[in-house]
């Protein structure tokens, strides 16, 4: 009988190779070629490792690699990693999870692998906002002319002043947010 880790060629028992294993529940005239997702990178194991978080499989190799940037895995033994969704970025390899675009910032892009853009003037984004896949207008009689603005109260301190009333949102200037009210108004 061979133990766990080997197979029988003739009468001799010999290692099962890399890439494959033998659990004892299998053919001992065999071994078995890791699952998807698992490699063996050692002669005459019973298992197979688990590619670890931040890494995947590559199909046909006994080996994991690091996610690319723009990318992450939050599970084990995967063969691909998910792209950053908008919103979020990665700018190294490995990782389990993507970063957040902090507020004043935003991107629109999945699989982005920079940090996210500022924010336009008469534009701001909160933090961990609601939606960092895009920055929000500066509302009707507020402006701002602050890029990357962190909150409405930083982006949008402008107000219309008397005599004028809020038109527009976004807007980076009082010519552009306010117009001038009616006569008697």
């Amino acid at each position: 009988l061979c133990k766990i880790g080997t197979y029988v060629t003739g009468n001799v028992c010999s290692d099962c190779s890399i890439g494959k294993y033998r659990d004892g529940a299998i053919a001992q005239t065999q071994c078995e070629t890791c699952g998807i997702g698992t490699y063996q990178d050692e002669k005459g194991k019973s298992t197979c490792k688990a590619c670890q978080q931040g890494k995947y499989h590559i199909v046909d190799t006994n080996n994991c690699e690091n996610c690319q940037v723009g990318k992450h895995n939050d599970d084990v033994a995967k063969t691909s990693c998910k792209s950053c969704l908008a919103g979020s970025y990665q700018k190294n390899t490995g990782k389990v999870y993507c970063d957040l675009c902090p507020a004043g910032r935003w991107t629109d892009k999945t699989g982005s692998s920079s940090e996210c853009t500022l924010c336009s003037a008469g534009k701001f984004s909160n933090p961990g906002g609601i939606n960092p896949s895009a920055c929000l207008d500066c509302p009707k009689g507020k402006y701002g002319n602050q890029t990357g603005a962190p909150s409405e109260e930083v982006g949008c301190g402008g107000k219309c002043p008397p005599g004028k009333h809020g038109v527009n949102v976004g807007k980076d200037s009082v010519s552009a947010a306010c117009s001038s009210c009616g006569a008697g108004k």
